[in-house]
């Protein structure tokens, strides 16, 4: 009889048609919270339909179309979970999308990578520090449905999450360029060298390659030494 009683009384809290008062946005702050605008949670909402009736605001939408809604438009959303408390509120949970490239095309416009290898559109709201890919080949990364491809997409998507787990790299590659051949340029945070990487593969032994460039080689020659560093080749660094 309790757990019956218990269903019942989350239902009655739970059911599109009964009104409410005021709406509360919590946004997950452990992920990027400057990505979503509160404000455009509530227009979205407004968006819906809403009466005003005596007893409070009422919907003229239920609570998983108001998700939907949500996670389509308000963009950078990863999760969105509508409900009502004990006072009546409204009560939006968001855990937002986290990019970790944004793609810059020729004409300046673009979209991001996130964390999930999803297609992200650009947040009118906030811009942030995450590394640029630029170049003729960024035409390969996602197909016409926005999904990764087998070729390039999956596979640099999984270099820039190893960057993105990794302090140093993170903090020290800024921008990728890639040609149409799908070779890779990547250009550092400090220092004047361009970094001739390669296709995507094998990256790992690559950084290190590089990081021993940092570590031993420019101590030695100082920055301003070389302005290419080619990683391209077995067992060895070419630097001009």
């Amino acid at each position: 009889m309790a757990v019956l009683t218990a269903v019942a009384f989350a239902s009655l809290f739970s059911n599109s048609d009964k009104p409410y008062s005021n709406v509360i946005v919590k946004i997950d702050k452990a992920t990027a919270p400057n990505l979503i605008n509160e404000n455009r949670v509530r227009k979205i909402i407004d968006g819906q339909g809403v009466q005003q009736t005596a007893e409070g605001k009422l919907l003229n939408a239920d609570l998983a179309e108001i998700e939907k809604k949500i996670e389509e438009e308000a963009g950078f959303v990863s999760d969105c979970q509508v409900s009502r408390d004990l006072k009546g509120n409204l009560v939006v949970n968001i855990i937002p999308s986290q990019p970790i490239a944004r793609m810059v095309k020729n004409d300046g416009k673009g979209n991001y990578m996130g964390k999930e290898g999803e297609f992200l559109p650009l947040s009118p709201d906030y811009t942030p520090r995450v590394i640029l890919l630029t170049g003729k080949g960024m035409e390969h990364i996602y197909d016409k449905e926005s999904k990764l491809t087998k070729n390039l997409g999956k596979s640099l998507f999984q270099f820039l999450k190893y960057i993105e787990n990794e302090p140093f790299w993170k903090a020290q590659i800024t921008e990728i360029d890639i040609d149409e051949y799908d070779n890779l340029t990547i250009y550092p945070q400090v220092g004047n060298h361009a970094i001739e990487f390669g296709l995507v593969d094998d990256y790992p032994a690559k950084l290190e390659k590089l990081r021993l460039f940092y570590d031993q080689i420019v101590p030695a020659k100082g920055w301003n030494k070389y302005k290419k560093v080619k990683l391209g080749f077995d067992n060895q660094i070419v630097c001009e």
